[in-house]
């Protein structure tokens, strides 16, 4: 099991030979191959309550749009009495040259929080967006991942 990092009131694994970095709030984990990088930023809630699939819906919708991306497939659910977690994956249309091709994206909401977590790079087939898709399946709230 790789090591964890807290972030917020997140519980983070970090595989063998990432870089961590935090920068103005965003967490940053970069493989050693120039292959993507997955980012983690904390979101306040501004409703109160247990949150809902559609609530977990809106911010992957808000996310796409501000990005210029579309979901590819569907979208993920698992809702559960601390909160609902859900994963996507997102391409930017039309591609840009310089910009990633394919984005992982996880949102977790708990009662007071969000993460909202992504993994971007050019090939979604990669070792590296594999191991995020891992990575990114292990991350969850700090109590239910006893750290």
């Amino acid at each position: 099991m790789d090591p964890k990092i807290r972030f917020g009131e997140f519980s983070i694994p970090v595989p063998p030979s990432w870089r961590v970095s935090e920068q103005d709030g965003v967490l940053e984990l970069a493989p050693p191959s120039p292959d993507g990088a997955a980012h983690f930023s904390l979101l306040k809630r501004s409703v109160s309550g247990l949150p809902t699939s559609r609530d977990a819906r809106a911010l992957i919708g808000n996310f796409a749009l501000h990005q210029q991306l579309r979901v590819v497939g569907d979208i993920a659910f698992i809702e559960s009495p601390a909160g609902v977690r859900a994963t996507a994956l997102l391409e930017r249309i039309p591609p840009e040259p310089t910009e990633p091709r394919y984005w992982q994206l996880l949102v977790l909401i708990c009662e007071h929080v969000a993460l909202r977590a992504t993994f971007c790079g050019d090939e979604p087939t990669s070792a590296s967006f594999a191991t995020a898709r891992q990575l990114l399946q292990q991350v969850g709230p700090v109590e239910d991942l006893s750290v």
